[in-house]
């Protein structure tokens, strides 16, 4: 076989490749189940989160006051760091367009929504405004309650103030009031050793600036 034809068959066997990496692309996101999710013709695909969301807080009586959220909100013992019955919606890596996904459960009566998610979309996130845009309508939407809104801490390793400055303005656009922890988790012993999470000195201050608000 001469050279020339030996570059033609790569070439062959490289665009086949390609062309089927594009179709495996194409069939899961812009495929016809996705399609037909956007046109509403189908059930949006439940995400792990959505099925674990389902199974921890389907049935639960909820409170006047819930917390929605990551890890952040997870690990937070807020009942009684706020004094009150406080509901807790957390769960550990979730992103915020994943958080969205069990907002819209939100009891209707409740008083007042704390949102604390942003962490996660600081690590990898592309449409983070637009993701946040969303769930501040989806809790809208499920209820009349007052929201709250915390920005992300200044973890070490990766810059969060570009989410930040999100958060900030679209909270602003849906009346929310911004609580900015970035100061007061700046000081010692305010993270966990991992420089992502906080400590038991870092939750009491979150706490503190909550109290103001609530």
């Amino acid at each position: 076989m001469s050279k020339i034809w030996k570059i033609v068959l790569t070439l062959s066997i490289a665009l086949n490749v390609l062309g089927l990496v594009a179709i495996g692309w194409y069939t899961a996101h812009v495929g016809p189940r996705t399609v037909a999710e956007q046109a509403g013709i189908v059930e949006p695909r439940r995400t792990a989160f959505q099925f674990f969301a389902d199974e921890r807080f389907d049935d639960l009586p909820g409170a006047d006051t819930l917390v929605i959220g990551d890890s952040l909100v997870e690990q937070g013992r807020w009942s009684e760091l706020l004094e009150r019955p406080v509901a807790n919606r957390g769960i550990y890596g979730a992103k915020t367009s994943e958080i969205t996904g069990w907002a819209s459960k939100i009891h209707p009566e409740t008083q007042t929504v704390i949102v604390w998610a942003g962490t996660n979309d600081a690590l990898d996130s592309v449409d983070f405004a637009q993701d946040y845009e969303q769930l501040l309508s989806t809790i809208e939407s499920a209820t009349d309650a007052r929201i709250i809104t915390l920005t992300a801490p200044p973890a070490r390793g990766f810059d969060t103030s570009a989410v930040n400055l999100t958060i900030s303005e679209v909270s602003a656009q849906h009346n929310a009031v911004v609580v900015d922890v970035t100061d007061a988790l700046s000081q010692d012993r305010m993270l966990a050793n991992d420089g992502l999470h906080l400590s038991g000195a870092g939750y009491v201050q979150v706490a503190k600036l909550l109290a103001s608000k609530l």
